[in-house]
């Protein structure tokens, strides 16, 4: 199915405005309805031994708030009115993954920030790990400094599961902009041709729906699968990298494998990543 509907997390800095310039392209090539949120949640202040805090500290924190809260709607209406199929707003007093999470169950796709320059950790700043496990969407990942996403290439990094499986699936409408898709495979057995028989399926299968793609089966000859993987996207000039995330939680932390914790914290590309 199309994605008729994106979601894009949106706070008041400069690397938000070029996320939402990417949101906006890709609602317009899509003709998706473009919701833009914002969300932080008032740090609670250090009180002193006694426990004491000072209310006029909470009271100007909840001003700093719904300060950035109102800057941050302003660049989003500023940088969205181009979205043919309309656009909505949405803001609130929350901490950000809270937020996101409850408004993805109205989107296809929901856009991020990889990295930010905020330094108030969850109560300003989204958890792509967290997110991506939890909501049940994919989730697209704008490194900083990316200012544009063309999509003229692709890279799906195949391996035969569930994950990987549904982020192909999830993919679909991003994929079908594209002019060039490559389902690659890491080898790390030789004597394995499992993964480039799957990778070859999955490249008929995108076939199928008029996707140009491609299968390439590479063995491992760098460091780490995660390794060869970029350095795969990099010959191609890939603007973006598909893959399915993988972790597991343990005491409400999630843990992940070497590949999705690179692909999510340190990758210079773009991602979409599917639970």
């Amino acid at each position: 199915m199309p994605s008729k509907v994106l979601l894009v997390h949106v706070d008041n800095n400069e690397e938000s405005g070029d996320r939402v310039r990417i949101a906006a392209s890709l609602a317009n090539r899509l003709g998706a309805v473009l919701i833009g949120s914002a969300a932080a949640q008032i740090q609670p202040p250090i009180g002193d031994p006694s426990g004491y805090i000072d209310g006029s500290l909470v009271e100007l924190e909840r001003e700093d708030v719904e300060r950035e809260l109102a800057e941050a709607g302003t660049q989003f209406q500023q940088v969205a009115g181009t979205v043919q199929a309309g656009t909505e707003w949405r803001s609130g007093i929350v901490l950000p993954n809270l937020a996101l999470a409850q408004d993805a169950r109205s989107a296809d796709l929901l856009i991020i920030g990889r990295s930010s320059s905020d330094n108030r950790g969850v109560y300003r700043t989204p958890s792509a790990g967290d997110l991506v496990m939890e909501i049940g969407r994919p989730l697209l990942l704008v490194p900083e400094g990316l200012t544009e996403l063309n999509l003229e290439r692709v890279l799906v990094a195949w391996k035969d599961t569930r994950e990987t499986r549904r982020a192909v699936l999830d993919a679909l409408p991003l994929l079908a902009l594209a002019k060039e898709v490559v389902v690659l495979a890491v080898r790390e057995n030789e004597d394995d041709d499992e993964e480039r028989i799957g990778a070859e399926d999955v490249s008929a299968y995108l076939q199928r729906h008029g996707i140009n793609s491609h299968a390439s089966c590479t063995p491992l000859q760098a460091s780490s699968v995660v390794d060869e993987i970029l350095n795969q996207a990099d010959t191609l000039n890939a603007d973006l990298i598909v893959a399915g995330a993988y972790g597991r939680g343990r005491l409400r932390e999630w843990i992940f494998g070497g590949v999705t914790s690179t692909l999510l914290a340190q990758t210079p590309k773009a991602c979409l990543l599917s639970h």
